[in-house]
């Protein structure tokens, strides 16, 4: 009888789990089976893990193979290896394309918003 309710529970957990990590772009699959072996543990891991999407770029475009960034100062489309917008000029090397802050030229971190820098070759 024991083992049915912690079967019971542990399809609770590993659902509602599965759902606290839908949005934030993490293997559903995988948090069901750490909800259901973990219980409430792994729910609240579920709830406090961090979105995996803000991790990626959100300004990057793939067009054909061809990876485009968008321009932080006048928003024309680049390619990612581009170190000079051909709109407006600006140097990209020194820009966060997440949040748009001209960097030190040496900085491996975007000193406003901590993502890692892309460096251009």
């Amino acid at each position: 009888m024991l083992v049915l309710w912690y079967f019971i529970f542990g399809l609770i957990f590993g659902v509602l789990s599965s759902m606290a990590v839908k949005d934030k772009g993490r293997d559903q699959t995988g948090w069901f089976f750490i909800g259901f072996l973990f219980g409430l543990f792994g729910l609240i891991g579920a709830l406090i893990i961090s979105d995996n999407k803000n991790e990626q770029l959100d300004e990057t475009i793939i067009e054909n193979e061809t990876i485009f960034l968008e321009c932080p100062n006048c928003n024309a489309k680049i390619e990612r290896q581009t170190k000079y917008c051909g709109k407006c000029g600006i140097s990209l090397k020194e820009f966060c394309f997440n949040c748009k802050t001209k960097n030190r030229i040496d900085a491996k971190y975007c000193g406003n918003c901590g993502k890692e820098l892309y460096k251009l070759k």
